[in-house]
């Protein structure tokens, strides 16, 4: 019995720090999709700052230089990548599916 026991012992100390590794996994994974939208709205404020000093300056006939035209089509699509991601990266990975709960609902069976 003492042998079955230390066994026992054995495989749930080595399946210990897996799994750990798993749900810190999955803790880390919904808190960097939070960080991206946060990131995404903070991007999206500063291209409408921008914006806005483009527009008033082509008011007053001023030329805007190539690396701001540059800036302003590399921001559109880092937007467009990041919101992309966030929508699919709101749900659960994939290898998770149907074995823990959606992280957004954490009362959910």
């Amino acid at each position: 019995m003492a042998d079955i026991a230390s066994f026992v012992l054995d495989v749930v100390k080595s399946l210990a720090a897996p799994v750990g590794r798993q749900f810190m996994y999955l803790y880390n994974y919904k808190k960097n999709i939070d960080n991206l939208q946060g990131e995404v709205r903070k991007l999206e404020n500063t291209r409408e700052e921008v914006q806005v000093t483009v527009t008033a300056a082509e008011r007053n006939v001023e030329v805007i230089k190539q690396n701001v035209k540059d800036w302003q089509t590399d921001v559109e699509k880092t937007i467009t990548e990041a919101k992309q991601l966030i929508p699919r990266g709101r749900k659960q990975p994939s290898m998770f599916q149907g074995i823990v709960p959606q992280l957004d609902h954490p009362l959910q069976t």
